[in-house]
């Protein structure tokens, strides 16, 4: 019966709908700043998994603004997973899921605790939409584990494709309780204690740990990721340089949680987030404002002075900050200090840190 309906729903009055939709979305979203390289390690199944029609699935959708699109997005690709039996009980942005190694970690233990089994990525690019589906064990990507993977210029047809291949499934449905909406995730959080808008100002003693980007591993040697890697391996060179002139004590130390640095007697770890502004300050807990279009960076000049620069909410940004390492606060600083490129994201952060211990001094 799904089949049937899926079939009545793919007619060519709404076909042309979701063609006008998407190519919509693809003038809109541009060339993705940073490929979705999940989908890339994956090595590709002949069929989908067998038991769709009996488990949870979490979507996560590459797209390159952080505008309605991608929910507009969700909401067609949901409408057809229910047709399917198909129960995504998460819809996530992929700029949120990866916002830093922290919120990676952070989704997988929500996958785990829903007991979600598989994620469907969805890229997006002026050039075609992907999908592919990929098996979650203890809420993280099994990469041992082939996952099924499609192409196509129009949703419609991607998504009609997948269910060519449901339709092979030899399995009666139990997914009989499928929300009518789509469940849009955006409100992970990174840290267990409080956010405070300040520095902590025993920095000047005390020990920062600066933590580094972990890159990644080629599964059975292969060199898929040596792009990827060398992009890390240039943004950490940029973080270590901001460090040339820094008064305080600090050491450069590779990627740790909280608990293993803990563990090294580091009290304070930098970190960060890469994600829209508007998402960034949601993820640190800053006061919600509604409707606002555009953030306002701090950006220092020198001799304690700021220029004020514009960022729309929209524009993916990195946002700075201290990770109290044992009670789990976060220190934000004093000022919102994002910006498009590490480098200046940095720099100005500790400036502005800086600026403040000297007049505290």
């Amino acid at each position: 019966m799904i089949f049937i309906n899926l079939i009545e729903y793919c007619s060519y009055v709404r076909f042309r709908f979701l063609t006008v939709f998407i190519f919509s979305i693809i003038s809109t979203c541009g060339f993705c700043q940073r490929a979705m390289i999940e989908m890339d390690l994956l090595e590709k199944a002949s069929g989908v998994p067998q038991d769709l029609f009996n488990t949870r699935s979490a979507v996560v959708i590459s797209m390159d603004e952080r505008s309605t699109e991608w929910k507009e997005a969700a909401n067609q690709i949901h409408k057809q997973f229910r047709r399917m039996s198909i129960d995504p009980v998460a819809y996530i942005h992929y700029w949120d899921f990866d916002a830093s190694p922290a919120a990676n970690t952070e989704f997988a233990k929500l996958f785990a605790k829903r007991k979600i089994d598989y994620l469907f990525l969805f890229r997006f690019s002026e050039e075609k939409i992907e999908l592919a589906i990929a098996t979650l064990s203890n809420g993280e990507i099994d990469f041992n584990t082939l996952g099924w993977k499609s192409e196509d210029f129009s949703l419609n047809q991607l998504i009609f494709k997948l269910a060519l291949e449901v339709k092979k499934i030899d399995a009666k449905p139990s997914n009989f309780l499928i929300s009518d909406f789509p469940e849009i995730v955006e409100d992970i959080k990174l840290f267990d204690g409080n956010q405070y808008p300040n520095y902590p100002s025993r920095l000047t003693r005390a020990k920062l740990a600066v933590v580094l980007l972990p890159q990644l591993e080629n599964p059975e040697g292969l060199s898929i990721n040596d792009d990827h890697n060398l992009a890390v391996e240039s943004m950490n060179q940029k973080i270590e340089n901001a460090f040339t002139d820094y008064p305080y004590p600090f050491e450069i130390v590779p990627y740790q949680d909280d608990v293993t640095l803990a563990k090294s007697r580091f009290q304070y770890a930098l970190r960060f987030v890469h994600t829209s502004g508007e998402a960034a300050k949601r993820i640190l807990d800053y006061p919600e404002k509604s409707g606002e279009k555009d953030i306002v960076s701090a950006v220092p000049v020198g001799n304690g002075q700021r220029s004020l620069k514009k960022i729309s909410a929209e524009k993916r940004v990195y946002k700075f900050y201290i990770q109290q390492t044992i009670v789990f606060d976060i220190h934000v600083g004093r000022y919102w200090d994002a910006d498009a490129k590490i480098e200046i994201a940095l720099s100005s952060f500790l400036s502005n840190m800086q600026s403040q211990f000297e007049k505290t001094q």
